[in-house]
C-alpha cells in the first residue's frame, strides 16, 4: 500500500490550527512589551503548540475523557475562542502600522532572524520519513498510537517488561498528545496507519528546532540586543550535533526538550527584565512544557536552584528591598505554575500519585532563603550587622544542605546531575553515547569546537603555530578550572566524575571570554547598582554544558547552550564598546559592525559542517518515496540511457513504466534507498557511472534517503501479519520499540531499560544459557518467539563476528557475577571464555613458521593462538579444497597425527577477520554443513568446535539455524534476521 503524505500540507494545518491562535494570544498578552511584532508572532507559535495540546491532556486527567478526533477539534476550538476573546479584549489590533522599509540594523537583524528560523526548519524537513533509522523516537510515536486507537495511554499496557516492571508510554504527555492531534487533523479521523502516524510525527523536530533557535535568540536578546541574539540562535541551529539530532525523523523527546528549555529561558529572562507577571506566568507554563513534554527538566531546575540564592544576594546589596520582594513574587509565580504544579500533574498522570516532588521542595527552599534575605534587610539597617547575619545564614544554610535531611532535595538533585557523567550500571558501559566525550569536539560542535589549524589568508597561509599560540592559554585555563570544579563537586557530594583534558578549541576561548565578561558585568552591577541577569546566563548555560564536555550523550547540550554563551560574549563586547564610545564622547559610528560580526560567526558555523548546505541545495528535488509519479520522467530517461548502452536495469525500467504501481508493492519498495538517491541526484547518470556524485550529493542522499534497513521492515511486517495478536517477541532490547510500532506486537525487552535483571537474563539466555533456560525465561515472560539478528553477532553483514556481541557478552557475564560495572567491557576472563576462536597467521612466514600436513606434502604456515600476550602454535594452515571443490584455507592440528603420520584436520571454516603487524587474522566457523570428507563420506565440522561461544544459543540459532525446543519460522530474504518459535 502506498503511503501518501504531504509535509507542507501538514505544516499549513499546524500553522492554521495550532500556531495562529497562539499568535493572536501573544499579540494580546505582549501588546505593551518590549518584543517587536515578529518576536511576538514566533512566541505565539509556542503558545499555540503547548496550549492546544494541554487541553485534551487535562480533560483526560481530571474528567477521564478519552482522546478522540472530536476531542482534538474541541480543544482547538476552545483554544481559538480563548485567544480571540483575549485578542479583542486587549484591543491588540490597535496601533498596527506598516514599518518603514529603511535598511536599519534593527530591520536587517529582524529579517536575518526570520531567514534563520525558516532555514533551520527547511533543511531539517528534507529528511522526514516514517522509517528513519533511529530507535528511541518510536517509543513516543507508539504513545500516540495508543491515544488514537485506545483513547488513552494505559497505566500498564504490558507491551514490554512483562511481568517484572510496569510498562507505560506516559513519559511525555504534551508531546504525545500533540502528535496524536496532528494525526487527527491531518487524516480527519481516518483509519489508523502506523506508517502514516510515523511520518506525521517525523515533521515535529524541524519545527521544534526552528522555535528553539528563535527562543535562544530571544533569551540572549533580552539583555544584549538583536545582534547578540542572532549569534546565539544562528550558531546553535547549525551546530553539527544539534542539527543531526533534530532532523525530520528524530522525533524523540530531545527536540521538544530543546524547544521547551529555550522557551523557558527566554520567558524567564523577559519576566525578570520587565518585572512582568504575564511573562512570569508564561515562564511557568514553559517550565511545565519541559516537565510534561520532555526529560530535560534538570537543566532548568539546576539553573533555578543556583540562580535564586545568588541573585537574591546580589539584589540585597545592589537594589532596594522592593526589588527583592518583586523578585520573590515573580519567582513564586513561576515555581508554582512550573515546577510545583506541572510535576504534580505529571506524577498524577504517570503514577497516580499527587505528592509534591522533592525537586519542588528544593526550589521552595531556596526561594525561602531569598525571603529570609528580604526579612533581614527589612529588620537590620546597619550594613555591618547585616553582613555578619548574612554570613552566618550562608554558613548555616550550607551545613543544612550538606549534612542534614533538610538538604536532601538539593543534594539528590546535584548528585543526580553529576550521576549522568558516571557509570552506575553495567548496561551503561555497553551504550556508545554513554562514553566519555572525546578530546576533540570539532566533529560535534563545528566551528564552535574548532581546533587550531592552518587558516587561509588570501594568497598566504598563517602558520599553525600562531593559532595554537592563541588557543593554548585559553585551553589551559579552562581545563584547570573544569578539573578543579569537578574535583570540588566530587568531594562535596561524594560523586566519582572523571574529567579528561580536552585539546585546544574555539569553545574554550568562548568560555574564558564569558567568564571574563561575567566578572566585569558583576563589577559594573555592583558599581552602578543595576539589575542584570548575567548570573542567570551563567547557571543556565554552564552546568549542562560541562556535563556535555564530560560525556558524549550530552555534548548536544554543550553545543546548543554554548552558542548562547558566544552570544553573551558578543553582547558584552558590544556594551563595552558602547561604554568606551560614551566615555570618550565619540559620535555614534560602526552601527552595522555588531550585525556584521554576528553574521560572520553564524556563517562560520554554517560552513563548518557540509550537511546544512547539502540539504538546502538538494531540497529542490523531490524524493521518489514522496511523489513517485513526479520522478517518472527521470527514471524513463535513465532506463532509455541504460538500454542505449546495451544494458538493462529491471528496477529502474519497472519504475519508469509504473512508478506508483512499483511503490505500492510495499514499504521497502516505496522507500527503496537506491530509488531515493537516483531521484535526488542532479545528474543520476553520475550515480550509476564514474566519476560518481559530489561530496555534497553524497551527504544529501545519505540523510534524505536514510532509513531502517529492508530486512528490519520485512521482519517487523512479518511479525505483524504472521504472529498471534497477543504475541510477545523476545529479542535484544534495541528492537523493542520497532516491535511495538512496526510489528504491532508486544516485546519482552525495550529500549528504555526498565528492568536491568530482564536485560541480563536475555543476554544470559542468548550467550551463556542453555536452550532450556532460554525457553523457561520466555515462558515466564509470556513469549513464544525469539528473534536473532546479524547485528548482535556480526560486523560487516555476515562476514565476521563482532557487532553488538560484546555488549551481550559483557552483560551476560555481569548477570552471572563474573564482571561488574567497575570493569570495562572485554577484559574479564568470563568474556574471553565466550569469544570465538581466533587464529593468527604470519603473512611472510620465516622458515621456522613453515609446516606440512604430511611428509612431502604442500607447505603450510603455522597458525597461532594469542594466550595472555604470548603466541602459542596450534595449527598448520594450508590451501586446499572442500568436498564441494571450494578453495579455502584449512587448519590441521600441530602435534596430532593419524596412523599414517599425517596431521589431523580441524573441520572449521577459516574466515578472514583482519590483518596487521605482519599477521592475517582468521575466525573459525563450525557448522553441520557436509563439507568435509571422512572415511569416504562427507561430514559436518561442528563436533570439532572449541570454546563456549559455539554452544551459545545465539550461535546455534543464527549460524546453525537449529535450536533444541524451537522451530525456525522466519528468515529475512538475506538471512539477516531469523525468528524461532517455541515448540508446544
Amino acid at each position: 500500500m502506498l503511503i501518501e503524505f504531504n509535509a507542507l500540507l501538514l505544516v499549513a494545518e499546524v500553522l492554521l490550527l495550532f500556531f495562529l491562535p497562539g499568535i493572536l494570544l501573544a499579540l494580546a498578552l505582549f501588546k505593551k512589551s518590549g518584543l517587536d511584532t515578529v518576536e511576538k508572532i514566533f512566541t505565539g507559535c509556542a503558545f499555540g503548540w503547548v496550549g492546544a495540546a494541554i487541553i485534551p491532556f487535562l480533560l483526560f486527567l481530571f474528567l477521564g475523557i478519552p482522546y478522540s478526533t472530536e476531542i482534538a477539534w474541541l480543544s482547538i476550538a476552545l483554544f481559538y475562542i480563548f485567544s480571540i476573546a483575549l485578542f479583542v479584549k486587549e484591543k491588540a489590533y490597535e496601533g498596527w502600522t506598516l514599518p518603514a522599509f529603511v535598511p536599519t540594523p534593527r530591520m536587517v537583524a529582524t529579517a536575518v532572524l526570520v531567514v534563520l528560523i525558516l532555514l533551520n526548519f527547511w533543511i531539517r524537513l528534507q529528511t522526514v520519513s516514517p522509517i528513519f533509522y533511529e530507535l528511541d523516537p518510536y517509543f513516543y510515536t507508539f504513545g500516540a498510537t495508543q491515544l488514537i486507537t485506545l483513547g488513552e495511554m494505559p497505566l500498564d499496557d504490558e507491551t514490554g517488561w512483562y511481568p517484572e516492571a510496569r510498562s507505560s508510554h506516559r513519559a511525555a504527555p504534551l508531546l504525545i498528545y500533540m502528535e496524536a492531534m496532528w494525526y487527527s487533523v491531518y487524516t480527519g479521523g481516518g483509519e489508523y496507519n502506523n506508517y502514516l502516524l510515523s511520518i506525521i510525527t517525523s515533521v515535529y523536530p524541524p519545527l521544534a528546532a526552528a522555535l528553539a533557535v528563535f527562543f535562544l535568540y530571544l533569551f540572549v536578546r533580552s539583555q544584549y540586543g538583536r545582534e547578540a541574539g542572532l549569534v546565539a540562535g544562528g550558531m546553535a541551529g547549525f551546530t553539527s550535533i544539534f542539527l543531526t539530532k533534530t532532523l525530520g525523523g528524530e522525533m524523540e523527546v530531545q527536540p521538544y526538550g530543546f524547544f521547551a528549555i529555550a522557551f523557558f529561558l527566554a520567558m524567564y529572562a523577559w519576566a525578570m527584565k520587565e518585572r512582568s507577571r504575564r511573562f512570569a506566568v508564561l515562564a511557568g507554563i514553559a517550565y511545565a512544557a519541559i516537565v510534561l513534554g520532555s526529560s530535560s527538566q534538570i537543566v532548568a531546575l539546576v539553573a533555578l536552584l543556583i540562580f535564586l540564592p545568588l541573585q537574591g544576594l546580589l539584589l540585597l546589596f545592589t537594589r532596594d528591598n522592593k526589588d527583592v520582594f518583586e523578585f520573590i513574587r515573580l519567582n513564586a509565580i513561576i515555581i508554582f505554575i512550573g515546577p510545583l504544579l506541572s510535576e504534580v500533574l505529571k506524577n498524577l498522570f504517570v503514577w497516580q500519585n499527587p505528592d509534591i516532588p522533592a525537586t519542588s521542595l528544593g526550589l521552595i527552599g531556596v526561594l525561602a532563603f531569598v525571603g529570609v534575605l528580604y526579612y533581614l534587610k527589612e529588620r537590620i539597617s546597619d550594613a555591618e550587622t547585616l553582613t555578619y547575619a548574612l554570613g552566618g545564614l550562608i554558613v548555616l544554610g550550607g551545613l543544612l544542605v550538606l549534612f542534614t535531611p533538610l538538604g536532601e532535595p538539593v543534594r539528590s538533585i546535584v548528585q543526580g546531575g553529576l550521576g549522568v557523567a558516571t557509570y552506575s550500571t553495567a548496561l551503561q558501559r555497553t551504550i556508545a553515547e554513554q562514553g566519555v566525550s572525546g578530546a576533540v569536539l570539532e566533529g560535534q560542535l563545528g566551528f564552535l569546537g574548532s581546533i587550531p589549524k592552518n587558516i587561509p589568508a588570501g594568497p598566504f597561509t598563517i602558520p599553525q603555530a600562531i593559532p595554537e599560540l592563541i588557543f593554548t592559554p585559553f585551553s589551559i585555563i579552562t581545563n584547570v578550572l573544569l578539573g578543579f570544579s569537578i574535583s570540588l563537586l566530587n568531594g562535596l557530594f561524594n560523586s566519582n566524575v572523571l574529567y579528561e583534558s580536552k585539546n585546544p578549541n574555539m569553545l574554550f576561548i568562548f568560555i574564558v571570554l564569558f567568564l571574563a565578561a561575567l566578572l566585569y558585568r558583576l563589577y559594573q552591577t555592583a558599581r552602578l547598582k543595576e539589575t542584570h541577569l548575567i548570573l542567570f546566563f551563567l547557571v543556565a548555560l554552564f552546568p549542562a554544558s560541562i556535563i556535555g564536555i564530560l560525556k558524549a550523550k550530552f555534548t548536544i547540550f554543550t553545543g546548543f547552550l554554548m552558542a548562547a554563551a558566544a552570544g553573551v560574549v558578543v553582547g558584552e563586547a558590544q556594551l563595552l564598546f558602547a561604554e568606551y564610545r560614551k566615555k570618550k564622547s565619540l559620535a555614534p559610528s560602526y552601527q552595522w559592525a555588531p550585525l556584521l560580526v554576528a553574521l560572520l560567526l553564524v556563517v562560520a558555523q554554517y560552513n563548518s559542517f557540509i550537511l546544512p548546505h547539502a540539504l538546502l541545495t538538494n531540497s529542490v528535488l523531490p524524493r521518489f518515496q514522496d511523489d513517485p509519479l513526479a520522478t517518472q520522467p527521470r527514471f524513463a530517461y535513465l532506463c532509455e540511457q541504460i538500454q542505449m548502452r546495451g544494458g538493462y536495469d529491471q528496477q529502474i525500467c519497472q519504475v519508469a513504466a509504473d512508478p506508483v504501481g512499483y511503490a505500492s508493492q510495499g514499504t521497502n519498495f516505496q522507500y527503496d534507498s537506491r530509488l531515493c538517491a537516483l531521484s535526488i541526484v542532479a545528474d543520476p547518470n553520475r550515480l550509476l557511472n564514474p566519476p560518481g556524485i559530489t561530496e555534497e550529493e553524497s551527504w544529501a542522499t545519505s540523510f534524505r534517503c536514510q532509513r531502517i534497513n529492508d530486512y528490519w521492515i520485512e521482519s517487523m511486517e512479518w511479525i505483524a501479519t504472521n504472529t498471534e495478536s497477543d504475541a510477545r517477541i523476545t529479542s535484544w532490547w534495541d528492537y523493542g520499540h520497532w516491535t511495538n510500532l512496526f510489528g504491532q506486537r508486544n516485546t519482552v525487552l525495550r529500549n528504555e531499560h526498565l528492568s536491568l535483571p530482564m536485560i541480563g537474563e536475555v543476554a544470559h539466555g542468548y550467550i551463556s544459557g542453555t536452550p532450556a533456560e532460554l525457553a523457561a525465561f520466555m515462558r515466564a515472560h509470556d513469549s513464544k518467539y525469539a528473534l536473532f539478528d546479524q547485528e548482535i553477532l556480526f560486523s560487516g553483514g555476515q562476514q565476521f563476528f563482532g557487532g553488538k556481541y560484546g555488549a551481550l557478552n559483557y552483560l551476560a557475564c555481569a548477570r552471572n557475577n563474573r564482571t561488574s560495572v567497575q570493569q570495562t567491557t572485554g577484559i574479564s576472563e568470563c568474556e574471553r571464555e565466550y569469544l570465538w576462536e581466533l587464529i593468527y597467521v604470519p603473512t611472510s612466514p620465516t622458515p621456522e613458521q613453515a609446516c606440512t600436513v604430511f611428509e612431502g606434502g604442500p607447505a603450510g604456515t603455522i597458525g597461532y593462538y594469542a594466550v595472555e600476550g604470548q603466541a602459542v602454535p596450534v595449527y598448520c594452515i594450508v590451501d586446499q579444497t572442500l568436498a564441494d571443490g571450494t578453495p579455502v584455507k584449512i587448519s590441521y592440528y600441530l602435534g596430532h597425527q593419524d596412523a599414517d603420520g599425517s596431521l589431523l584436520i580441524n573441520r572449521g571454516l577459516l574466515t578472514p577477520y583482519g590483518s596487521g603487524n605482519g599477521l592475517e587474522i582468521y575466525t573459525v566457523f563450525y557448522t553441520h554443513d557436509l563439507l568435509w570428507i571422512q572415511n569416504g563420506t562427507t561430514v559436518g565440522g561442528y563436533d570439532d568446535r572449541k570454546g563456549k561461544f559455539y554452544d551459545s544459543n545465539l550461535y546455534r540459532a543464527f549460524v546453525l539455524e537449529e535450536l533444541p525446543g524451537f522451530e525456525l519460522v522466519f528468515k529475512s530474504r538475506g538471512d539477516e534476521v531469523k525468528i524461532f518459535k517455541l515448540k508446544e
